[in-house]
């Protein structure tokens, strides 16, 4: 929990994932080692979102080719 760590996080990562970093959480008691740090991964999801991103969202969606993508998940959300 002192100095710095580098974590590389995946491309894909979806929220809630769980990383160690062994070795760099709090000490156990009484002895010189100390436990891992656990990082959870959360993701924002926009609120809002302008009409020049919903277009690209779109184009996006016609790129992957799922006919139920991103696109359909966020649209409840505007």
């Amino acid at each position: 929990m002192d100095g710095k760590a580098t974590l590389k996080i995946p491309e894909g990562t979806q929220s809630n994932t769980v990383f160690r970093l062994k070795n760099q959480g709090m000490p156990y008691l009484r002895s010189s080692s100390k436990g891992d740090m656990k990082v959870k991964i959360v993701v924002a999801t926009p609120e809002k979102l302008t009409s020049k991103q919903k277009e690209l969202l779109k184009e996006f969606e016609k790129e992957f080719g799922k006919k139920k993508g991103i696109f359909e998940k966020i649209k409840g959300l505007v």
